[in-house]
């Protein structure tokens, strides 16, 4: 008999603070600058053969929206606070015959919320998908097949959505994503993601006159019938240098490290130290992360004017 191993659950990351754009769309465009980041994770090293992958790059900006007359845009800016657009494509691989890439556009229109931002966010693109099962066969049979050698790739419409609160020191935000349950190919047979929803939240805590700051951030993936828990802790100095833990339940105690390069670069890592069953035959998981942060504003150069004097 066949042992079929599934994998319909959304990919998971040790750095999700600095992967929001990814998991809700109502990120998009909070920063107020350019924001280019790319992520690649190696989960379960060791374990099989084929390394388990997945790979993101993110891309978004603020958006300013001056479709109004003037009169009208007085009024709108009371409460209206611009908007955001971006793009993300996603690449995740279990193994050989499980890989999908994700095509994504996001959009998101931010509003004043006291002293912080409400932005409503989403998402929409393509996922290509290959059938996202592998079959192994006991070896009391040895004329099978190990695997099955031919491959039906599913192209399908996604949509996500999110709300994003944030000011200077916190930030909440929930997304449900896959909502149109876009259709994968399992064992040969269609089948429908899940639809995901995600809570993270997170606040930074200045530590007295010292330059250090203490984050504590929470992120929750479900898909109802499977929920992951993700508790982070990291400790930054002076807003350039951080380091701190993780703790997933049941999968992973991981430690995290990053540094911000000329306020413009940030790189990241962390290593998940495995608490799972999977530990015993696996070296851990590696996650590195790149972020390049930029205005779109040119500064003025000053202006030079000559004396009529000297005309």
């Amino acid at each position: 008999m066949p042992l079929l191993i599934f994998a319909q659950q959304d990919p998971q990351f040790t750095q999700n603070m600095f992967n929001h754009v990814a998991t809700n769309p109502g990120y998009t465009g909070s920063q107020e600058l350019i924001d280019v980041s790319a992520l690649h994770r190696q989960s379960w090293m060791g374990f099989q053969e084929d390394n388990i992958m997945t790979s993101v790059l993110n891309i978004n900006s603020p958006l300013k929206l001056n479709f109004l007359k003037n009169s009208e845009k007085e009024s709108r800016d009371q409460v209206f606070a611009g908007g955001g657009i971006g793009f993300t494509i996603m690449q995740d691989q279990l193994s050989v015959l499980n890989k999908s890439i994700g095509f994504k556009g996001s959009f998101s229109a931010k509003f004043k919320a006291g002293d912080g931002r409400l932005a409503f966010g989403v998402s929409a693109g393509m996922i290509n998908n290959t059938p996202s099962s592998i079959t192994w066969r006991f070896p009391d049979s040895p004329d099978d097949n190990v695997v099955p050698t031919t491959f039906d790739p599913v192209l399908s419409f996604d949509l996500d959505a999110g709300i994003f609160y944030y000011r200077e020191n916190v930030y909440f935000g929930i997304s449900a994503m896959h909502l149109m349950r876009p259709t994968i190919m399992e064992a040969d047979s269609p089948s429908k993601i899940p639809i995901h929803y995600n809570v993270t939240c997170g606040y930074e805590i200045q530590m007295g006159e010292s330059k250090f700051d203490l984050i504590p951030s929470v992120f929750i993936q479900s898909d109802i019938t499977t929920t992951q828990y993700n508790i982070n802790l990291n400790l930054q100095y002076n807003k350039k240098v951080w380091g701190g833990v993780s703790y997933r339940r049941d999968d992973a105690i991981s430690f995290i490290a990053g540094m911000e390069l000329m306020e413009k670069i940030i790189i990241g890592y962390s290593y998940d130290m495995l608490t799972s069953g999977i530990g015993r035959h696996s070296s851990g998981s590696h996650e590195i992360l790149v972020s390049y942060r930029f205005s779109a504003k040119k500064e003025k150069m000053p202006q030079k004017y000559k004396s009529v004097r000297f005309l």
